[in-house]
């Protein structure tokens, strides 16, 4: 697999906006077609619609995102899409087996693209592979102390601990449509404390015994990290950057969990880690060369999430893949 990084301050980059389109765009060019000099991530696109479009992964389960950019909420029109996974797909909005499932979620689960519905260009970065993709945007929306912030979301094949999973794919977006608040932004701030619990709009293919059928899931990383552990707590957390005692960073793996079945630690996010320092020891864009246990995987730190957290992407070509 070859990790691929993707900016809105690449020659030749696509630009995003609250204008309809614009998110179906800014995914061809990066996922299926390239910009400039940079080549695509190796996805294809399968059925399109008006504004709207079927992202299809090269390798792994080659699950199916349905993007509906073309304003699908009356009120929030650009500003926002709807995104939905499918195990096969014949035709655009035709398929089976969706995730999350009309019954979960009618509308399917939401991103945001800007805080206006204009042609504001907004910057943004994507990290993907041929399996998975996480999208982070600054929209314009503001978080605690009234700083802009990255909006994120992903879809994609999880590192599962199954055999034969037929279920590791997960679509993660936000909760609520239309709608500027920290606590629909959950990407970021939904790392629940245990295994008895789920993150909302998070949704994998299949439970752990490969029934059909889509079921919530939950993020779970290393709360010793944090001084006072607690859910919904971002990915960040107390110990001092970099830790005295050995002038390390201390990152730790995002583990999928779920409860249909009986509590489970199914696998963990592939590219993405939970990073166990303050936001105030690093500036937007840090990176990150590991060491010891981490030898050979970078890392680019995004600083300003929704719940003031920070993202911590691996950029190397070392994700774990099943």
């Amino acid at each position: 697999m070859t990790t691929r990084l993707y900016r809105s301050t690449d020659s030749s980059a696509p630009t995003l906006s609250g204008t309809v389109g614009d998110l179906v765009n800014l995914l061809d060019k990066c996922l299926v077609t390239g910009y400039g000099s940079q080549v695509a991530a190796g996805w294809t696109k399968p059925f399109t619609s008006t504004n709207s479009a079927d992202f299809r992964g090269s390798a792994g389960l080659q699950y199916y995102i349905e993007v509906n950019d073309n304003g699908p909420n009356g009120t929030s029109l650009g500003k926002e899409a709807r995104i939905r996974g499918y195990e096969t797909m014949s035709a655009f909005n035709t398929g089976t087996n969706l995730f999350p499932t009309a019954a979960q979620a009618v509308n399917g689960t939401f991103v945001r693209k800007s805080s206006t519905l204009d042609a504001v260009v907004r910057p943004w970065v994507v990290l993907a592979d041929e399996r998975t993709f996480y999208v982070f945007v600054l929209t314009g929306d503001l978080a605690a102390g009234s700083v802009n912030a990255y909006l994120s979301w992903g879809f994609g094949d999880f590192y599962t601990f199954k055999s034969a999973d037929l279920g590791n794919a997960f679509i993660h977006g936000r909760t609520t449509e239309n709608n500027a608040t920290a606590g629909v932004e959950v990407f970021d701030i939904t790392q629940v404390l245990g295994t008895n619990a789920t993150s909302p709009a998070l949704h994998i293919a299949r439970d752990a015994q490969n029934n059909v059928g889509a079921i919530a899931a939950g993020k779970l990383g290393n709360h010793s990290f944090f001084a006072t552990p607690a859910n919904g707590t971002v990915f960040s957390g107390s110990i001092q950057a970099t830790n005295p005692a050995n002038n390390r960073l201390y990152l730790a793996p995002i583990q999928v969990i779920h409860t249909t079945g009986g509590n489970t630690i199914r696998g963990r996010m592939r590219g993405i880690w939970h990073c166990g320092h303050p936001v105030t020891g690093f500036s937007d864009g840090d990176t990150y060369s590991g060491a010891q246990d981490l030898n050979g995987r970078s890392f680019l730190f995004l600083k300003l999430s929704h719940n003031s957290g920070i993202y911590c992407l691996e950029t190397s070509n070392t994700w774990d893949t099943n």
